[in-house]
């Protein structure tokens, strides 16, 4: 919990210093264009790249250690993040399993799963956040990329045996 409030008061602190710099994302303004627009600022020019399925991939670049997925519902004014680590073909769902246990011990804060799609069994980890109040601070958020994707690469570093599919290390 300390975590969180650190980061708040993190936020507040600095605010003076951006006086310069646009600090947020107004509620009715949140769109994937202004959040990748964001990404790609200069300072930062985090790679991203638009799915078939409307989402935006945030790749490894500036500090994001791990790719992941962001979905933005502007409905319901959330935006979730999402990470997907799939098993190497052949491998007992058992062993996928003991790194799933492993994870949930120690990321308690997000939600973990074993899930199954056309391209086979995967470790998922997902957080959703809620925008709807004051929008999206831009400097809290990418806090919150760069701590998912280093947890998410914690997830992955369970993974001694290599049973799954490191997309970082193996470099795909």
């Amino acid at each position: 919990m300390s975590h969180y409030i650190i980061d708040a008061a993190e936020e507040t602190r600095c605010k003076s210093m951006d006086m310069g710099e646009k600090t947020s994302i107004a509620s009715n303004f949140v769109s994937l264009e202004a959040i990748n627009e964001i990404l790609n600022h200069r300072s930062r020019a985090i790679r991203t790249e638009y799915e078939a399925n409307g989402d935006l991939k945030i790749d490894r670049s500036w500090r994001i250690t791990y790719p992941f997925f962001l979905h933005l519902s502007q409905e319901n004014k959330t935006l979730t993040l999402y990470a997907r680590g799939y098993a190497r073909e052949g491998v007992d769902e058992g062993e996928i399993h003991k790194i799933l246990n492993s994870a949930k011990k120690r990321l308690i804060h997000f939600n973990l799963h074993l899930k199954k799609d056309a391209k086979g069994l995967y470790i998922e980890m997902r957080h959703k956040a809620d925008y709807s109040a004051d929008g999206i601070p831009i400097r809290l958020f990418l806090v919150l990329l760069l701590n998912f994707s280093l947890r998410f690469e914690e997830v992955m570093s369970l993974d001694k045996d290599q049973q799954m599919i490191h997309v970082v290390r193996d470099k795909l």
